[in-house]
Order: structure tokens, then C-alpha cells, then sequence
């Protein structure tokens, strides 16, 4: 049976769940328990990523180095026996602190993920670790209009550029879209407004499509100023795709989008939500109108199953 790996994080005890999919009475497995401390990390936020041989990749917000209060974050790699291997221990310097937003692979093994504080003007770092486990600064954000607090999930085309959000810092201090090409160069694609025809503080990370196009969310601004889906094509021109409602029907969009084969795209809205895991959120592009709120619990392949009985 095929496992899917997903975090847990109650009543303050921090840990890595293994779970089966569509098990009756919910059973899973802890793998992993934090401790924090210098020899281990504490407070997971992000998804795990796999490397297709049981390894699994994350961070942790907190734990590692002592330099920063509660530490300064890790990022570690999960054996397939539950072995947990530390791969870096942020300092709080050059090298960035508190990456909450997990690691994507690179086709030559290598990881690449963002931290939210530290690096040269403490304003966060996008960083990279070789598959020798050599550390290195890919790009450290310059706040003011650079953008500041570089943070959830980045993604990375074949072409080898990196996109990304930052949370605060551009033009209207309200965050940004950045690009950085293989040689190391950051290109801003667009800062936020926060105004009724556009999103600001984007917190969810970005995923590409199939053609090319970002896309990404903010939690606050927007026509209803509920918060936005927006989307940036390949050629960097920037557009709003969804205003969200607001109240029932959905408000402050905060996690990562999930897109699958079709160009439909997985998200959960308002802080509570996100907690509780309890609400999901497709979109379809480029059409709004397609926008719909799957129910309590559901899942597409929930939802097909239920129609075949």
C-alpha cells in the first residue's frame, strides 16, 4: 500500500506522522518525535519532500544552533528506517534562520529552500545544499524594495531559475515576486499593493503549471480585500486569477497551492482552516467561475468513489 508521509504538531509536542490513505479508523505511525535542543530540530511547518529512494526532506522553524531564541532552525533528511540525519543548523548569521518553508530537490540532488530571517541585513536568504552536504548562499534579500522575509515553498523550473515570495519588503512594503537565474541573479517580478485590485503579504509559496505560469497566493487585498490567487506567466506579466469572497465562502488563503494533472489547484483559506485541516479549496485557471469548496473531509478521489456506490 502506498504511504504518504504528512506532519503532525498537537498541544505543543511537534513530530512526523506516518499515515496510510483512506484507513477506516485513521491509524498512523510517529516516526519521528522532536526534542529540540542543539542536536535536533523543533517545530515543523512545511510538507516533506521525497526523493524517490524513502528519503524524505524538511526543516524545522526552530531547534539547531542556540544563537537564535528556541534555535535557529534545521534542515534535516528522514531514512526510510526513521533514521533523522541533521543537514544544516541555521546560525542566525549569513546562513539565515527560521525556514519554515520546507526544501525542494534539484535534478542533480541538490536541496534549495528559503529563510525567513538572518543572512547579510537579516532580511532572509534562499540557500542550497549539495549532495555533499556542502552549505551555500544562493541569494540574501536586501529589504526596501528587494523584499524581506523570504519564506513558505519556492519552485524551480528546468531552466534552473528559482521563483519564490517574500512576505514584507518592495515597493509598497506589502511583499514580492522574485525570480533568481541559475548565475545567482535576483529579478523582481512584481511587488504587492495590497489595494482592491491587488493581493498582499503572500505567505503560501508558488507552484508552476504545465506551460510555465506561477501562481501563488496572498492573504490579504483583493477586491474584497479577503485575499487573492494570483498568477505570473513566463513572459512576467502579473495578474489577479481569483479575488476571494470573503466570510463563508472563503478568506486570507495562507497555505501552499497543490496543482494536479488537470490545472486544478488544492488550497485551504482563513487561519482556522489551515489548524484544523478541515476545509479544502480547488480552483481551476484561468477560469474563476470554475472556483469551488470541495466539503468537510472530501477529496476528488473521496468524492468519485462516493458517486460509484
Amino acid at each position: 500500500m502506498t504511504r504518504a508521509l504528512s506532519q503532525l504538531c498537537l498541544a505543543g509536542v511537534c513530530g512526523l506522522a506516518l499515515c496510510t490513505p483512506a484507513l477506516a479508523a485513521g491509524a498512523f505511525t510517529v516516526v519521528h518525535t522532536f526534542k529540540g535542543g542543539s542536536a535536533d530540530g523543533d517545530n515543523p511547518h512545511a510538507a516533506l519532500t521525497p526523493d524517490g529512494l524513502g528519503n524524505f526532506y524538511g526543516t524545522t522553524a526552530n531547534g539547531g544552533d542556540k544563537a537564535c531564541y528556541q534555535g535557529c532552525g534545521t534542515v534535516f533528511r528522514m531514512a526510510p528506517d526513521g533514521t533523522l540525519t541533521l543537514l544544516h543548523s541555521f546560525t542566525g548569521g549569513e546562513d539565515g534562520s527560521s525556514p519554515v518553508g520546507g526544501v525542494i530537490l534539484g535534478p542533480d540532488g541538490s536541496l534549495y529552500g528559503t529563510a525567513t530571517g538572518g543572512g547579510v541585513g537579516h532580511n532572509g536568504t534562499v540557500y542550497r545544499i549539495a549532495p555533499d552536504g556542502t552549505f551555500s548562499v544562493v541569494y540574501a534579500f536586501a529589504g526596501g524594495d528587494d523584499g524581506s522575509g523570504p519564506s513558505y515553498k519556492i519552485a524551480r523550473d528546468k531552466k534552473g531559475n528559482i521563483y519564490g515570495i517574500t512576505t514584507f519588503g518592495g515597493h509598497y512594503s506589502a511583499g514580492t515576486v522574485y525570480k533568481i537565474n541559475a548565475h545567482g541573479k535576483e529579478i523582481q517580478l512584481h511587488a504587492f499593493a495590497e489595494n482592491q485590485t491587488d493581493g498582499g503579504e503572500p505567505t503560501g509559496g508558488v507552484v508552476i503549471d504545465k506551460a510555465g505560469n506561477l501562481f501563488g497566493t496572498t492573504p490579504w487585498g483583493g477586491s474584497n480585500y479577503s485575499g487573492t490567487i494570483f498568477k505570473v506567466t513566463p513572459q512576467g506579466e502579473y495578474s489577479v486569477s481569483y479575488n476571494f469572497p470573503g466570510g463563508a465562502a472563503g478568506e486570507q488563503p495562507r497555505s501552499e497551492l497543490m496543482i494536479d494533472r488537470d490545472g486544478n489547484f488544492y488550497g485551504t483559506r482563513s487561519p482556522a482552516e489551515i489548524m484544523a485541516m478541515a476545509r479544502c479549496s480547488r480552483y481551476r485557471h484561468p477560469a474563476p467561475k470554475l472556483f469551488s469548496t470541495l466539503s468537510r473531509g472530501t477529496t476528488p478521489a473521496m468524492a468519485r468513489r462516493r458517486r460509484a456506490v
